[in-house]
Order: structure tokens, then sequence, then C-alpha cells
């Protein structure tokens, strides 16, 4: 199946989402990214905090 989508679609790059998001930035979802972003804060603060008590 993937090497009939990769024969019939030349431009295979054009739908990763890097490109995508690049090319559509009216779906970006600024919500979701700012979310992200907290998440990820919050889950290297804990990393830190359990990495401090073990030393």
């Amino acid at each position: 199946m993937l090497v009939k989508l990769a024969a019939e679609t030349a431009d295979l790059d054009a739908l990763l989402p890097n490109h995508w998001a690049a090319t559509h930035p009216e779906h970006i979802l600024t919500d979701r990214l700012e979310e992200t972003r907290q998440t990820r804060a919050r889950q290297k603060a804990k990393r830190t905090q359990r990495r401090k008590k073990r030393q």
C-alpha cells in the first residue's frame, strides 16, 4: 500500500506535519500549541524535582 501511495504521490514531503503547518498557518490551533508547551514545562519541572531529591 505504501509503495502504491509513494508511486502516485510525487510530493510526499508536502504532507509532513511541519511542512503542512508552514503552508496552512490558518489551521494551526495556537491554544493547543500553548497547552503543549505548558505540559512540557510541567514535565521538565517534575523531572528536575525528582533529580534533586535523588541527590
